[in-house]
């Protein structure tokens, strides 16, 4: 049972670098992603497991960020919206 409750840990961790390294706060993600801080909050401290369909959400949210982010810094110019 250790093993698993450090690898949700740090699958929350995880998260949580990535929401900051693209500059969201918690608010930012739960308006996009249609859950609450608290829920949000369990995910990152590895609490709870997130639905598929949550980490759907996640998974996009934060590509399409990470893609803006990188273009925004290689183009210094007008980033198109994917």
């Amino acid at each position: 049972m250790d093993g698993f409750y450090s690898d949700l840990e740090a699958f929350g961790e995880e998260l949580k670098n990535i929401r900051k390294s693209l500059g969201l706060s918690q608010s930012d993600v739960t308006e996009q992603v249609f859950i609450s801080r608290d829920t949000l909050r369990k995910f990152e401290n590895g609490k709870v497991i997130p639905k598929q369909e949550t980490l759907d959400l996640l998974s996009h949210l934060y590509e399409c960020k990470s893609i803006a982010s990188s273009s925004h810094s290689q183009t210094r110019g007008t980033v198109p919206f994917i």
